[in-house]
């Protein structure tokens, strides 16, 4: 099974709302990346909302990815959004 493939299948353990945010915010599937304000405006919900939904996707991916990973999507996060939005599990510190 190829990385991009093993990626795929982790990708659907997220719900579909997960999902769909993690694809649009980081242009997966030949998607154009999107800003969460342009998420939030496409799917009908608030920023914020998009932003907590992103950041419990990013954790929940990180069983998976691997902590160093995962860390770089928080931190890339945190530079885009601020601190304020990004979950951050305790056993990721």
């Amino acid at each position: 099974m190829s990385k991009k493939d093993r990626w795929a299948n982790r990708r659907k353990s997220l719900t579909v709302r997960e999902r769909q945010i993690v694809t649009l915010y980081h242009g997966l599937d030949g998607q154009k990346r999107r800003s969460a304000d342009q998420i939030a405006a496409e799917l009908g919900l608030s920023r914020e909302v998009v932003l907590e939904l992103h950041g419990l996707a990013l954790q929940k991916l990180a069983h998976w990815v691997g902590l160093p990973v995962y860390h770089d999507l928080v931190r890339a996060a945190v530079d885009r959004y601020g601190e304020r939005y990004v979950v951050v599990p305790d056993d990721a510190a």
